[in-house]
């Protein structure tokens, strides 16, 4: 587990470096990695999701964090996300799993926030149903395509575990429509949901 930290942390630096982005507008999109960044993930995590951001002046602080549902229910009650004040107002947002080495119900998750040559970066664990990835069939990925504007508590990217075969991914603009979100959370066995907010 210590090696799979480093080498996050260390991707951490190497993507930071290599996205430059003037400020327009508060916007969030999926980054553009690299082959060698794209392996240096493949190896160091099980599943990733890695964005840029740039937001107005006026947002001082970032937040981000996994929501975990279950059937439709929130069921996270523990803290888990990574509070961060904001200086350049850009920067690179990253969420990464991997199964516990000994432990096959578990699955680790690490986030992090680059912004500034500042990083900081939060790590837990979350118990999954018994044979999990037996009885249930996975889904994952993005919810954002490209750059779009930043909405409060926004939707980056989730995996969604179901007993039902129901393997399809959110869209961003599901969020915006509450009643439906929810509905649609109500087909999965387990979700987690990647969120980020900024604050002024």
């Amino acid at each position: 587990m210590r090696i799979f930290f480093l080498m996050i942390s260390v991707f951490l630096l190497l993507v930071a470096c290599d996205n430059p982005h003037a400020i327009t507008e508060s916007t969030l999109g999926r980054s553009e990695l690299t082959e060698r960044e794209r392996a240096l993930l493949t190896t160091a995590a099980s599943q990733s999701f890695v964005y840029d951001f740039s937001v107005e002046e006026e947002y001082k602080n970032i937040n981000i964090w996994v929501d975990r549902y279950e059937f439709g229910k929130l069921k996270t009650d523990h803290p888990n996300g990574v509070t961060m004040g904001l200086d350049e107002h850009k920067g690179m947002i990253i969420f990464s799993t991997n199964r516990v080495i000994g432990h096959e119900d578990q699955i680790a998750f690490r986030i992090g926030v680059y912004s500034d040559q500042s990083t900081a970066v939060g790590e837990y664990t979350e118990t999954m149903p018994t044979d999990y990835e037996k009885n249930l069939v996975s889904g994952w990925g993005d919810n954002i395509s490209g750059k779009e504007a930043f909405i409060p508590n926004m939707v980056l990217g989730s995996m969604n575990y179901s007993s039902a075969g129901n393997g399809t991914l959110f869209h961003n603009e599901l969020q915006l429509d509450e009643d439906l979100f929810q509905e649609v959370l109500k087909e999965y066995d387990v979700s987690f949901i990647f969120r980020v907010n900024f604050t002024k």
